[in-house]
């Protein structure tokens, strides 16, 4: 890069030494040529100073977002969780009353799962910090895809058992997948599904051809607004504008990150009163 002081130096020598007209030219013509050559410097590095601006603008917005939303809805299981201990101590403390044993076994099943709650969320705080780091890895092995999408949703069904999901595949797919994270996307997806497929049935189809493995789930829902389509696999976005559905709003931009890690994508079809339909695909 061309110095400001090489060029102050160089208009010194020009003003200075006794040049003919063409050697004058040539000299006016090297600085012309070290000037644009300065200025195009300049503002490449206006232009990269900006974009890091934009950046760490970009990146202070999305920490703020982040830890408001994360602060919201950690608060809500910790308080309720909290709330449901003590009403569980009170409840086994009492001297010389009658220990309500069906009481007490209700506040320990929903202490396990505001826990389990508060544990998720933990985990896709960790997931989000592994994606925005570049260290989200997986530990691929041979495994069968439709068998681990069988075992991701009796895991979901245990503590949903009121949700109709029906599971359809020809033939066994096997490949090289990470069994947690496939399990994770499933999950994830279904999830979704119960909570903005207004509780219809929800298919999951699997097939195989030419090398690519497909996906599909599928409710029957009021879809997704057209105007949420685009947006639903940024960070921190909802498949529904009810600012008051729970949620970090990471769910599917951590399963496309996930399914884009083994060179595969997710994508989605939604349309009014017609329900929702994600397609993950993998190659196999």
């Amino acid at each position: 890069m061309i110095k400001m002081g090489q060029l102050m130096e160089l208009v010194r020598e020009i003003k200075s030494a006794p040049l003919s007209p063409g050697e004058m030219l040539a000299s006016y013509r090297e600085l012309e040529r070290q000037l644009a050559e300065r200025t195009s410097e300049l503002n490449r590095v206006s232009n990269e100073n900006a974009q890091i601006f934009h950046e760490l603008k970009a990146a202070v917005k999305m920490r703020e977002e982040f830890l408001s939303i994360a602060s919201h809805e950690l608060r809500t299981p910790i308080t309720a969780l909290h709330l449901s201990l003590q009403l569980l101590e009170r409840n086994v403390s009492r001297d010389g009353d009658k220990v309500d044993l069906k009481r007490v076994h209700s506040l320990a099943k929903n202490s396990i799962e505001l826990s389990r709650r508060v544990f998720t969320l933990q985990e896709v705080l960790m997931d989000l910090t592994k994606i925005s780091r570049g260290h989200l890895g997986l530990n691929l092995s041979e495994s069968e895809l439709c068998g681990l999408t069988r075992e991701a949703i009796t895991q979901f069904q245990v503590l949903s058992k009121d949700v109709n999901i029906s599971v359809h595949a020809k033939e066994p797919i096997p490949g090289k997948f990470d069994p947690v994270r496939i399990s994770q996307v499933i999950i994830n997806l279904v999830s979704n599904a119960v909570k903005y497929g207004a509780r219809s049935p929800i298919s999951i189809s699997l097939e195989s051809n030419k090398g690519r493995a497909r996906v599909e789930v599928a409710d029957r829902g009021p879809g997704i607004p057209s105007e949420l389509v685009s947006k639903i696999f940024d960070r921190f976005a909802r498949s529904s504008s009810d600012a008051c559905q729970a949620g970090l709003g990471l769910g599917l931009y951590i399963s496309r990150q996930i399914v884009e890690a083994h060179g595969g994508t997710l994508n989605v079809h939604s349309a009014a009163w017609q329900g929702t339909t994600f397609i993950a695909e993998f190659p196999v």
